[in-house]
Order: C-alpha cells, then structure tokens, then sequence
C-alpha cells in the first residue's frame, strides 16, 4: 500500500511524464483536454503552490489520519449514497494535494528542458499553430490599424500563429471591402517581407460553427468594439481566455509578414 510521500513521488513523476510528451507531441497542447496546462510555466506553477501553502499542511495532516481510518465498514454499503457521499469526502484532501503534485512535477518537467513555460515548445519548431480570434469593427480603418498596430509586430514571423478574423456580413458589409481595409492596414503596420497568416472567417456563426471555434480557437484579442452586440455575445459564448494588450496575449502563447493569405469560406479541418 502506497503512503503519501509515496503518493506525492508518483504524481511528480507522471506530471513530468507528461512534459516530457508535450515535448514530443506539442500540437497535444491544443487539445481541449490539455489547453489549460498550455497556459501554464515554472511562474504560475509556482505560484499555485505557493497559493495553497497554508492548506498543504492541513490537507497532510488530514490525509495521514484518514489513511488510518478502518473504512471496511463502506464496502458493506457498497454503491449506497451515504457510501458514496462518505468516500467523496474522505478522497478531498488527496485531490487537493494532488493538484499541487501536479504543478510542482510540470514546474520541475519544464526545467528539465530549459524553458519557463509550455509554450516554448510549440514556438520549437512551429508545431501546434494557436489560433487568435478576432472581430474588428470594419467600419473604416481604427480597429484593423490598432489590431495590427498594437499585435502586428509580435505576431509577424509566427509560423506557430494563426490571425482568425470573424467577419459577419450583416453586421461587417462586403467581405472584399473588409479584405481591402486589411490590406491597407498591413501595409501600414506590418514590417515589410514578414508573413502573418491572416484567415477571415465569413461562414455563418451557427451552433456548430461555433463549437468549432471553441475548440479551435486558442486566445481572443479583444478590441474596444468586441466589448458591445454580437462581437461580445461571441466571445463569451466561446469561453477561452482573452487579451487586450500584447502582453496578455504573450503569457497566453509565448513570444517566438503581405502578402496577407486570406481565406473565405474557411471552416477546414
């Protein structure tokens, strides 16, 4: 029987096991089982441990007394609620210390290979492409200029990055239009010779549409015009982390230019 300096070992271990395999199969980040350890480094693991300080010696404590306990008892009432229920809460504070394991095993995984955050690894050698969502309002030039403005830099030369833009014609006007202010907008903002994968997305937002984007998409840049109507009801139905500024949108993909490649109709594979 495992104690729970045993336990701690073996879910450091794994944690790292998975690095390890992050390592190898960086697109794995972007599935949606995985994507919230593609958010994290050495600094938020950290962090989280540091948070649960004052609970690891309560939770230890408290493991180590259960572990004592004589629960033969429940396998009398095995599959009742109050068996359950009794289980449930005995298993509590192990998940918790777990999850710091956990944090601690990726933290020590990431130094094993040099880098401060999973994002390294996919910015490698250009594997597991992050897909930014955007929807600017086209009306004019303000927000395709501060889009390119503000991000053009940091993204120009990602090989790793996708630039989505959502453009809906009953709320955006003619999608040639749209393609034409972006060009422009490139032209002003963008280093010269860079490549900036840029697709502008112009399917309808159905129900289907969209559970695509969400499990699609990795990041949101939020611009001022995506805070009303439609473009906010959409970013919050998606559900996936957002940034404002070019550095919230490094700490969600890491740092690592037109011809602007434009795809219409660009619901692939």
């Amino acid at each position: 029987m495992l104690g729970l300096e045993d336990l701690e070992r073996r879910s450091r271990s794994v944690a790292r096991a998975w690095v390890r395999f992050f390592h190898k199969h960086p697109d794995a980040l972007d599935h949606s089982d995985w994507r919230w350890v593609a958010r994290l480094g050495i600094g938020e693991c950290d962090r989280f441990v540091v948070d649960q300080l004052p609970q690891i010696l309560v939770w230890g404590a408290a493991a180590r007394e259960l572990a004592a306990l004589d629960v033969g008892w429940l396998e009398l009432a095995s599959g009742s609620a109050a068996a359950l229920s009794v289980l449930k809460a005995l298993g509590q504070p192990l998940e918790a210390l777990n999850r710091v394991w956990w944090h601690e095993g990726f933290a020590e995984g990431l130094a094993d290979f040099g880098v401060d955050s999973f994002a390294a690894f996919a910015a490698r050698d250009g594997a597991g492409r992050r897909r930014l969502l955007v929807w600017p309002d086209y009306a004019g030039q303000v927000e395709l200029d501060l889009l390119l403005r503000e991000f053009g830099k940091q993204l120009a030369g990602r090989e790793d990055v996708q630039l989505l833009l959502i453009h809906d014609g009953e709320v955006d006007g003619d999608s040639d239009e749209a393609v034409a202010q972006l060009e422009r907008a490139y032209a002003a903002h963008v280093p010269d010779g860079a490549l900036l994968d840029v697709v502008l997305w112009t399917d309808a937002l159905t129900e289907r549409a969209i559970d695509k984007l969400r499990g699609d998409v990795r990041c949101c840049i939020e611009l001022p015009e995506s805070a009303t109507g439609r473009r906010r009801r959409l970013l919050d139905r998606l559900q996936v982390p957002r940034a404002r500024t070019p550095e919230e949108l490094a700490a969600q993909i890491g740092f690592g230019p037109t011809h602007i490649r434009v795809e219409a109709n660009s619901q692939q594979g």
